[in-house]
């Protein structure tokens, strides 16, 4: 741990709260540090985000693809636009594997584009991707 050690806190937006808690518990499992912050909507993750000092921003964002009001990639075009949200690494998670979902979320910036996890290990293996990206 360095000596400039901040929280890790990673912004979830999903609308589904069993995934919510399935993200939440793993991300608590594999770093004890780290602390996920959920909101339910696209809208709710921008409001979130605005409302953060810099200081506050989150070291990492998992957005769902589909969600109502904003979905993943029309949250993505709005944070890619603000040099505030550019920095935070980002990744969607969704059950749809469409290559124009995909390519979409890439292109506003989307490290990585995961097909939610059916078994364990790979939730495991997407929760430690998202928290090597928090650095």
């Amino acid at each position: 741990m360095s000596a400039e050690h901040k929280h890790k806190v990673i912004l979830v937006a999903d609308d589904d709260s069993e995934d919510q808690e399935l993200l939440g518990d793993a991300i608590s499992e594999v770093d004890p540090e780290a602390k996920a912050e959920m909101v339910f909507s696209g809208r709710a993750a921008v409001e979130y985000l605005e409302k953060c000092f810099d200081n506050e921003l989150p070291c990492a964002i998992i957005l769902d693809y589909s969600m109502p009001h904003l979905n993943g990639a029309e949250v993505l075009a709005i944070l890619c636009k603000n040099s505030r949200f550019r920095a935070i690494p980002k990744f969607v998670w969704s059950t749809s594997n469409s290559k124009v979902h995909i390519d979409e979320c890439k292109n506003y910036g989307a490290l990585n584009y995961f097909i939610k996890p059916d078994k364990p290990d790979k939730l495991y293996s997407l929760v430690k991707e998202v928290l090597a990206a928090c650095g």
